[in-house]
């Protein structure tokens, strides 16, 4: 019964670790690709930073759009849905 339960032990610790070691080595591969990133950035001239800005800004107002239209669309069908049930 001992042995069975030590067993246990074991396999559970082992998962433990195994899980531990892949968040570790996850965290290690993000660092070092945001670390890339920005000796990247620091190499580039100022003309291609701004250009990269740009681009950057260009992409988020994208998406903030598309969001703001997403959430006006669910409030006009929400305020349809409440004027109907009055």
């Amino acid at each position: 019964m001992n042995n069975l339960l030590l067993f246990f032990i074991v396999i559970l610790v082992g998962i433990a670790l195994t899980l531990c070691f892949k968040r570790a080595r996850k965290a290690r591969v993000k660092l070092k690709k945001e670390l890339s990133n920005m000796a990247k950035w620091m190499e580039m001239t100022r003309e291609e930073r701004h250009a990269w800005d740009e681009q950057d800004k260009k992409v988020s107002m994208g998406r903030t759009r598309t969001l703001l239209n997403q959430i006006r669309k669910e409030y006009v069908e929400l305020s349809d849905e409440n004027n109907r049930s009055k």
